[in-house]
């Protein structure tokens, strides 16, 4: 399995986009329109089914989903949803995603006020690239990649 791509989004805003490897079928798709779809179906889910968007599969990659509230920092307060991804290239149990979904999703609201999560653009959070790839370790390597770092 390999992590082809790693995000954060609130709600219909793209905070955080690593594109570890591009697909024959990638298209340059709008990070914010990325982040509205995701938000849509895991607000869907939730108002549907009563539970959290977990994984959403395609033929060829699926996509796996981690989704925690953070209260605004406003009044009224209300609750929106930061959303963890990634997509990665074979199936693979969530069960495993799940977890470093939710560390990273930790870290990065450690890191950043709720302010800044609310009022910042993606360009802000880019420094916190290099903690993802930390956690994400070697998941973000192809088998192929992986072979050469040992080798080489």
């Amino acid at each position: 399995m390999t992590i082809l791509e790693f995000g954060i989004n609130l709600g219909q805003k793209n905070l955080l986009l690593i594109k570890y490897y591009s697909s024959e079928n990638d298209q340059s798709i709008d990070a914010d329109l990325r982040a509205g779809f995701i938000s849509t179906l895991d607000e869907f889910s939730k108002d549907l089914f009563g539970g959290d968007l977990n994984l959403v599969k395609m033929e060829d990659y699926q996509m796996v989903i981690f989704s925690k509230s953070i209260e605004t920092f406003t009044e009224p307060k209300e609750k929106r949803a930061l959303i963890g991804y990634c997509i990665t290239d074979e199936e693979k149990e969530e069960k495993v995603l799940k977890p470093l979904l939710e560390n990273v999703l930790n870290q990065f609201t450690n890191r950043f006020a709720v302010y800044d999560i609310f009022t910042k653009n993606s360009e802000y959070f880019s420094e916190f690239k290099p903690r993802v790839d930390a956690l994400i370790k070697d998941l973000k390597l192809s088998v192929k990649d992986r072979f050469k770092d040992l080798l080489f």
